[in-house]
């Protein structure tokens, strides 16, 4: 067990990624294939490409070395809940922008609220909206998704992403059936604004699925 504070964390920025555990050996290598040796290399990465290149668990340990609390004491991985989900499908299909964003702002609104009871912040949104899968259109792009640059459970800003994730995937000839959000790379809420290590936020990246 390692405490970390102000006093040794220029020592452990200068640890190999090997000694912490939970980067084991398959993930040290393919970090020193990238050239990241040390913690602190390790944490000069973009939140952005930890996560994409090694997922929730990568970003978890990321995050706990910067001194955002993810696991508290007495905690296992499978305590912490991995996404939160809102999604409905509309009794009539609708080509109209207004309607999804209408219905969108619903799902951000409701999920969230979950987020907060749960005390946790959402580093990532995912917003989908579809036709019928029995129709011609199901084929076409209908989810996106967004990298936050900080973890946040605060509706306006989830909404303010999701409706730019709307309009971009927005097409008038594609008659809509279902819209919703789903919220993921959960992490919970204490101390997320505070680092040990008062890094700049990564930049935020959007993903069309």
């Amino acid at each position: 067990v390692c405490i970390l504070n102000d006093e040794n964390t220029q020592q452990i920025k200068n640890l190999a990624c090997s000694s912490v555990w939970g980067l084991g050996r398959q993930t040290s290598a393919k970090l020193k294939e990238k050239g990241v040796v040390t913690i602190g290399d390790f944490l000069r990465m973009e939140r952005r490409v930890v996560r994409r290149d090694f997922g929730v668990s990568g970003e978890r340990i990321y995050s706990e070395l910067q001194g955002i609390c993810v696991y508290e004491l007495g905690t296992t991985i499978e305590d912490v809940q991995q996404s939160i989900m809102s999604t409905r499908s509309f009794e009539k299909t609708t080509n109209n922008l207004s309607e999804l964003e209408s219905a969108v702002a619903y799902h951000v609104n409701f999920a969230s609220e979950k987020l907060r009871e749960k005390k946790l912040v959402a580093s990532r949104i995912h917003v989908l909206i579809q036709a019928s899968r029995h129709g011609d259109f199901f084929m076409r792009k209908g989810s996106s998704e967004a990298i936050l640059t900080l973890p946040t459970s605060d509706s306006q800003v989830l909404l303010h992403e999701a409706l730019m994730l709307v309009r971009a995937l927005y097409d008038s000839e594609v008659p809509y059936k279902k819209a919703g959000v789903v919220l993921g790379g959960l992490l919970p809420e204490s101390q997320v604004t505070q680092t040990l290590f008062n890094q700049e936020p990564s930049q935020k990246n959007t993903i069309n699925l």
